[in-house]
């Protein structure tokens, strides 16, 4: 039996990276399943960062919102003011404009 060569030992290394990558896309609460619980939501109304952090669990409802947007979603954000239970805070209220259709 041969030794494995630093070509063999690359490719396990890489097909253990795209496991793991898929693993990740896969999880329940990667960025592409935050996404995809966001638009679901904006689907139906406005979405408050508080909303989204304790409903959907989402920790950065922002991120989430410029990243739809590059895919082309045309969100807009509302700035208000919004009791946490502690305090007052500014939040941004997203609403859901035009949504793009990605082709299956």
């Amino acid at each position: 039996m041969n030794a494995p060569t630093t070509n063999d030992k690359a490719r396990e290394q890489a097909g253990q990276g795209a496991k793991q990558k898929e693993a990740e896309l896969q999880h329940p609460n990667s960025a592409r399943e935050q996404r995809r619980r966001l638009l679901e939501a904006l689907r139906l109304g406005p979405v408050s960062t508080l909303w989204a952090r304790r409903e959907l669990d989402i920790l950065a409802p922002a991120s989430r919102v410029l990243e739809l947007r590059h895919e082309g979603h045309h969100i807009i954000t509302h700035w208000t003011w919004e009791d946490s239970g502690i305090r007052p805070h500014r939040v941004g209220t997203y609403a859901l404009l035009n949504e793009v259709k990605h082709g299956n």
